[in-house]
């Protein structure tokens, strides 16, 4: 069977690492984004910061839209995974000293307060970018790769059906 050839088998294995990888990652992250923003702010600013993702992320999808024109999706695939990955480390730095119960973060000074706040609003912001903008630029780039049909570019990450004469793809 073509389907298992070992080039064609590499690749499949392959795209199926980065995929899980990334939905591994952002798994990991969502939980996280209403526990430390709770944490940080308040769970009566969810609704505000969701708000405010969804503004952020039209100017960040834009930035995002015209780095694409400068660089190729492949190495924006290794650029943009990097790029989070580093600022996951910093975020965490800066939460380790942000991290208080809530009496001590209400009586930290109006710097460090409006710090932390905007700390937990930038955090939700972030992890909301990781999901619309990661997840899809590798669904992009596993489009591109399959734009014909899947069944025939063995390049997918899902099974290829033959039934009734037609290819199916099934995940």
């Amino acid at each position: 069977m073509e389907i298992l050839k070992e080039k064609n088998l590499k690749n499949f294995f392959a795209w199926d690492l980065f995929f899980a990888l990334i939905i591994g990652v952002y798994w990991t992250l969502r939980p996280l984004k209403d526990a430390i923003f709770i944490h940080l702010v308040d769970k009566l600013h969810l609704p505000y910061a969701k708000t405010v993702s969804v503004i952020a992320l039209l100017p960040l999808v834009m930035f995002y839209t015209k780095l694409l024109e400068k660089t190729s999706r492949e190495k924006m695939l290794v650029i943009l995974p990097t790029f989070y990955g580093i600022s996951i480390l910093i975020f965490a730095g800066f939460m380790n000293f942000a991290q208080a119960s809530p009496e001590e973060i209400e009586a930290r000074s109006t710097a460090l307060y409006i710090g932390t706040k905007f700390l937990g609003y930038l955090w939700y912001v972030f992890v909301e970018s990781f999901g619309s903008l990661v997840v899809a630029l590798f669904l992009g780039l596993c489009n591109r790769y399959n734009r014909t049909n899947p069944c025939q570019k063995r390049l997918s990450f899902g099974c290829c059906n033959r039934t009734n004469g037609r290819d199916y793809l099934s995940l």
